[in-house]
């Protein structure tokens, strides 16, 4: 894939989270008659090198329209009133693409310890006011529709570049892992978090809003901007809990250029930079540079936007 990267080793350090519980190992077990976990012997071999490496199952076949909704630790409700479709058989290539794609950006150490056990692709999931592009259900499975519907995102014209051409549909691939990875933690990343501000479920910003909003909504954005500095977030939703701080932060890195980041978040906020070289040394300790993987997409999402016509 062109948007590959190269993963850089990085020492050691003494910031420790609370790591992966028992979840990742997932096994077999004849005597209490459970189904084998992982890819079948005839699988795709791409579906197999990628749970082998990142641990992380590729699923498309369903027996029926319910299987998708019921994971090991969740099952979707409402959702499930509806049969799902499986994903067209021309369409399986592509979606394999994309996650290989995807995957080249992380270094497997992580994807081992915190990432969701299964990604499902289909066609469609769910229906009505339960029908979505793309679902996290419970923090082991993570569901994407394909081709990608939702608003904004791009229609699947160059499946070898997709991933660092549709950032709409990147941005929300990489929030959700991150979110489930952020479950796999259950004390968080304590460095991290008290790098910045308590976390308040919303209050502060839900404060704001009410006061502010319909009124005056320059200024409301003035102070949610001003409380994400001060509090080390990089978005509003940050200040709420650590799986939404936790994944803001992935997502932006994982996205965005070093260069941005310092202009936009760090120097203007002494708790963002805090956070930022906690997090990006947290992550060499799992074998992962970040921040080449962000310096990587901006690039290319770059390149793409010079080549477009308009």
């Amino acid at each position: 894939m062109k948007c590959m990267i190269g993963i850089l080793s990085a020492a050691a350090l003494a910031l420790l989270a609370a790591g992966c519980d028992d979840e990742k190992a997932v096994f077999p077990s004849d005597d209490l008659g459970m189904e084998r976990f992982g890819p079948l012997p005839g699988d795709d071999p791409r579906v197999h090198t990628i749970y082998e490496q990142y641990g992380v199952w590729i699923r498309m076949d369903m027996k029926d329209g319910q299987e998708i909704y019921n994971s090991f630790l969740a099952t979707d409700n409402g959702a499930n009133m509806y049969d799902a479709i499986p994903i067209d058989d021309q369409d399986r290539n592509g979606a394999l693409i994309y996650a290989q794609t995807f995957f080249s950006h992380i270094s497997p150490e992580f994807t081992n310890a915190f990432f969701p056990l299964e990604w499902w692709f289909a066609q469609s999931y769910g229906g009505s006011f339960w029908k979505y592009d793309y679902r996290l259900l419970g923090r082991n499975r993570f569901i994407l529709c394909w081709p990608n519907q939702m608003e904004d995102a791009l229609p699947v014209k160059d499946i070898e570049h997709h991933f660092c051409q549709d950032s709409v549909l990147a941005y929300e691939v990489w929030r959700n892992f991150a979110l489930a990875s952020a479950q796999h933690m259950p004390e968080g990343l304590r460095a991290f978090s008290n790098a910045g501000k308590s976390y308040d479920n919303g209050e502060a910003v839900s404060a704001l809003r009410d006061q502010y909003y319909e009124s005056d909504r320059d200024r409301y954005y003035q102070l949610v901007d001003e409380l994400c500095a001060s509090g080390g977030f990089v978005n509003s939703g940050g200040a709420s809990n650590f799986n939404s701080d936790f994944s803001g932060w992935i997502t932006l890195l994982a996205m965005e250029s070093y260069e941005n980041i310092k202009a936009r978040y760090l120097d203007n906020s002494e708790a963002r930079r805090a956070k930022y070289e906690i997090l990006v040394q947290w992550l060499g300790t799992y074998n992962w540079d970040i921040q080449a993987a962000g310096d990587t997409y901006r690039r290319n999402y770059d390149r793409y936007l010079a080549s477009r016509p308009d």
